[in-house]
């Protein structure tokens, strides 16, 4: 295997870890203030992806947490909101 590849193989495992990170945000059972503390780590996993240079959200990364957002969030004009600004950032 060449060094490229190792390094996109890693790259991609990398992703997949955070992204089910960001999953087990999404399926928090707590209360009020531990959803919203959930959902607070989800958008900083997104963050330090964001910030690496070897990493990139893709449509799973931003899929997960508008799933996040529809189970943390209760329904109405926030979750709405948050789920459109999310779904706008994967464009």
């Amino acid at each position: 295997m060449s060094v490229l590849n190792h390094v996109v193989r890693l790259t991609l495992f990398s992703l997949s870890y955070l992204e089910i990170a960001i999953d087990a945000c999404a399926r928090c059972n707590g209360d009020y203030k531990q959803q919203t503390e959930a959902l607070k780590i989800a958008f900083s996993i997104l963050k330090a992806i964001q910030q690496d240079p070897s990493l990139e959200p893709n449509q799973v990364t931003y899929a997960t947490l508008i799933k996040a957002a529809a189970f943390l969030l209760p329904a109405g004009s926030e979750r709405n909101n948050v789920a459109s600004a999310v779904f706008h950032k994967a464009r």
